[in-house]
């Protein structure tokens, strides 16, 4: 493969405005710079750079021009790659025309671009996968819910990470750190991480209700993000008489999460199971694990393929005894939390953008080369 087309409806707009952006904006953008990077491969670009929260607005009218740019642009032996299945959605027109022009199709899948319910949306989900070539997964999760709608080849690649942006301190500065900027906690603090949109799939206002009140007092938790749940999670943090020990910081810098990262003892994933809305990967429990954080999460989705028994512990989802208990064992046993934090941490080196590249360019290659048989 010499000649790709990056389409994404949803990039930041510079690289220098990466804070509060989508996962998977952030994620297509690291992927389009680590393919740009390659000598062997020439990359054309055709995206939208906008921020995020202008993105589903525009992103319609983007989608549209694609059904006349691409047949402008895309020649024989160009290989394109859509960073979303709802970039690909265009491809439900005019992929078979695309396709006979000698162009090889492929779209990454993550999850709620697959799934999400809505018939108009998954007719034109249905046929733009039945237009490629080849679909690129970024879990197991997402790859069972592409095989319920086409029988296109599939292969996963999972998201990759920019580990240039952690460095996680050794553990005594670490906590000389914390114990500067949160004295008030006590020595003996400790510290579990969220960080994600607040949306009820995540499970946010449930852990605060049910989870949080079951574990000693001096656990706390930090939950950086924002979004429809927040006072939904202020309520059932007030009602349980634990403004204490929780603390929502809503929208949150590089450099404040850095500092979280590095201070937190665990990071807490306590997704809940919403019909339609899947939890296609997790980006965040991978930048945790760069820091040599383990996880506790909601065994679930996407979140099987980031969190195993050398990296974190998997609850069943909406048990709060169960999760409480899991956080309470690992709370008292440094030794084995300090194993999956090393598990964590070679997790996600192996995962670094160079080499989840060359998994992409090795599988575009390879349906490049079906399409010549």
């Amino acid at each position: 493969m010499r000649s790709l087309v990056f389409v994404s409806h949803s990039l930041p707009p510079d690289r220098s405005s990466l804070e509060n952006v989508g996962g998977m904006q952030r994620v297509a953008d690291e992927l389009l710079q680590a393919l740009r990077a390659r000598r062997d491969v020439r990359v054309r670009e055709i995206v939208l750079r906008v921020p995020w929260r202008h993105a589903h607005r525009r992103a319609l009218v983007f989608l549209a021009s694609l059904v006349v740019r691409l047949p402008q642009v895309v020649t024989h032996g160009d290989t394109v790659l859509f960073s979303s299945v709802t970039s690909a959605l265009p491809t439900a027109a005019i992929g078979r025309a695309l396709r006979r022009r000698g162009a090889t199709l492929a779209t990454i899948a993550h999850g709620l671009d697959v799934t999400q319910p809505h018939p108009v949306h998954q007719a034109a989900v249905r046929a733009a996968l039945g237009a490629m070539d080849l679909i690129l997964p970024v879990s197991r999760a997402t790859e069972a819910e592409v095989a319920r709608r086409t029988d296109t080849p599939t292969e996963v690649v999972p998201n990759g990470l920019n580990l240039d942006r952690f460095e996680r301190s050794e553990p005594p500065t670490t906590r000389a750190v914390f114990r500067e900027e949160r004295n008030e906690w006590g020595d003996d603090a400790f510290v579990l991480l969220s960080v994600g949109r607040q949306i009820p799939r995540k499970g946010f206002a449930w852990f605060a209700a049910e989870v949080m009140p079951k574990l000693p007092p001096n656990v706390h938790w930090c939950l950086a993000g924002d979004g429809p749940e927040r006072a939904r999670i202020e309520h059932a943090v007030r009602r349980a008489g634990l403004q204490n020990r929780v603390h929502v910081l809503g929208l949150t810098s590089e450099a404040a999460l850095a500092r979280l990262r590095a201070q937190a003892d665990l990071f807490v994933m306590p997704n809940l199971p919403i019909a339609g809305d899947m939890e296609g990967f997790g980006i965040v429990m991978l930048e945790a694990a760069a820091y040599g954080v383990p996880t506790i999460a909601a065994d679930l989705e996407g979140i099987r393929d980031v969190v195993d028994e050398t990296t974190g512990v998997r609850v069943r989802a909406g048990d709060a005894d169960a999760f409480a208990t899991a956080i309470r064992d690992l709370c008292s046993d440094r030794a084995r939390r300090t194993k999956l934090g090393e598990g964590a941490r070679q997790r996600a080196r192996g995962l670094g953008w160079d080499h989840v590249a060359e998994r992409y360019v090795t599988a575009l290659t390879d349906a490049r080369a079906k399409r010549g048989r």
